[in-house]
């Protein structure tokens, strides 16, 4: 059983286990280096950022789940929830 940790730290040791730079990380994800210094940070990220950053660091989907602090969760439920456009 992994231990549960915010996805950000969960980013930060996996990237410094591999031996990456943010730099690495970003340019093999496609993704600018503030937005992994951001989720390094604290910030959580949308799925499809998830699934590249994890592609690099492969890491799933489902093991950022099973690792990942409950409350990461709640506030990316917030974070989708609120980008859903409604049909009137």
């Amino acid at each position: 059983m992994t231990r549960r940790m915010p996805i950000g730290k969960r980013v930060r040791k996996a990237r410094l286990h591999r031996k990456l730079s943010i730099a690495d990380v970003a340019g093999q994800a496609g993704l600018h280096r503030e937005t992994i210094r951001r989720i390094e940070g604290g910030a959580m990220p949308s799925a499809d950022t998830l699934m590249r950053i994890g592609a690099v660091l492969e890491i799933s989907f489902m093991q950022w789940a099973e690792s990942a602090d409950w409350s990461d969760f709640q506030a990316f439920k917030r974070r989708t929830r609120g980008n859903r456009k409604t049909k009137r």
